[in-house]
Parts: C-alpha cells; sequence; structure tokens
C-alpha cells in the first residue's frame, strides 16, 4: 500500500515532467518560418557577394594584364 501512495503522489509530478518534455521536445523540432526564410537569404547573400568580389578581381587582374602589355608595346 505504501507503494500505491508513493505512486499516487509523484505520478502527477511525473506526467507533468513528461507532458512538457514532449512539448518542448516538439517546440524545437519546427524551425521558425521566419527565422529559415532569414537564413536563406543570408545563404543567398553571402553566394552573391563571393561572385561579386571574385567578378571584381578578375576585372582588376585583366585591367592590369593588359595594361602591361599595351605599355610593354610601346
Amino acid at each position: 500500500m505504501k507503494y500505491f501512495n508513493t505512486v499516487k503522489k509523484y505520478s502527477k509530478k511525473a506526467a507533468l515532467g513528461a507532458g512538457m518534455l514532449v512539448a518542448s521536445a516538439s517546440a524545437f523540432a519546427n524551425e521558425n518560418p521566419v527565422t529559415a526564410a532569414l537564413n536563406q537569404a543570408i545563404a543567398a547573400g553571402k553566394a552573391n557577394y563571393e561572385i561579386v568580389v571574385i567578378g571584381i578581381i578578375t576585372l582588376t587582374a585583366l585591367g592590369f594584364g593588359l595594361g602591361r602589355i599595351t605599355s610593354s608595346m610601346r
């Protein structure tokens, strides 16, 4: 009988704790759509930034190289 009283005493707290654990796990499982959209936009922006930097470096190198070639032809 003592065992059943102990189970009755702690079963509500254990059930509440388990329910909170399940609820919090499901809350973390679903990513906020706004956060997902922001992360996708940031990733796209970083990719575009890298492409622009590579393009600027390439144009600068071509301009410098062509300038050296034309100056050596004089």
